[in-house]
């Protein structure tokens, strides 16, 4: 199956880089981050709860937006190298 009918059949999920779980950064890091949460959370109040989860969010989102834009802009470089390999 090529690459094209992958893609369809939702076989890729270019938003989900494989490469990272083979990271042995990765999971350490996670976990850290985890616990650091973790741990302000229960040196907060219910308001500063609330205004922390509002955070989380709105960083969620705004990572979410710069990884497209990086997976764009990656995909763009890709095919701009790939056209001008073919041109001679």
């Amino acid at each position: 199956m090529g690459i094209l009918e992958e893609l369809y059949y939702g076989n890729l999920a270019p938003c989900e880089p494989e490469g990272l779980l083979k990271r042995t950064d990765y999971r350490p890091a996670t976990e850290r981050a985890t616990r650091s949460r973790d741990t302000l959370e229960q040196m907060l109040n219910e308001e500063q709860k609330i205004a922390f989860a509002d955070f989380i969010t709105d960083w969620d989102k705004m990572s979410s937006i710069v990884e497209e834009e990086i997976f764009k802009s990656g995909f763009r470089l890709g095919m701009g190298i790939m056209t001008e390999g073919l041109e001679k």
